[in-house]
């Protein structure tokens, strides 16, 4: 009952998701757009996403291997996509309210900052700032293996 409409940014990655819904037949799977969260809202996926029309986003290990201002887009889009009630859900490394634990996470941030200074693994306190700014409230932190955490964001 379900109606997934994939996204991504990396053509490559498009390429596999499509050769993922053709090879395994699913139905309720449509084929991928393309959206780069650091453009304006409105110029995602070419207008083939309408605004209030979804219920949950869903974003898998984005937000630390992409500059900040992708995580400003994606907040910017959920308070512009999904519907009142509607949910942003994010998976990954988080630090919580200020604290980034355990050591692994230290060490991968670190890592990740090396290998782009953009990038890092972004703490709940700044999203919560832009959750707010576009009309969204953070409604749990789930954690999950390997000290990744389901961030639920609602938008009201």
């Amino acid at each position: 009952h379900l109606t997934w409409q994939p996204s991504e940014c990396d053509e490559n990655s498009t390429q596999s998701i499509v050769a993922y819904i053709d090879a395994s037949g699913v139905s309720n799977v449509a084929k991928p757009v393309y959206i780069d969260t650091t453009k304006p809202v409105k110029t995602w996926a070419d207008s083939k996403i309408i605004a209030g029309d979804y219920d949950v986003i869903f974003c898998a290990n984005m937000m630390h291997i992409a500059p900040f201002e992708a995580s400003v887009g994606l907040f910017r889009g959920a308070g512009y996509y999904l519907k009142p009630g509607g949910i942003l859900a994010s998976y990954g490394p988080y630090a919580i309210d200020g604290k980034l634990t355990p050591d692994s996470n230290v060490q991968f941030d670190s890592t990740l900052r090396m290998r782009n200074p953009e990038w890092g693994i972004r703490d709940t306190k700044e999203l919560q700032a832009l959750a707010i700014e576009n009309g969204l409230t953070l409604k749990q932190k789930i954690p999950m293996p390997a000290n990744n955490f389901i961030l639920v964001f609602e938008k009201q």
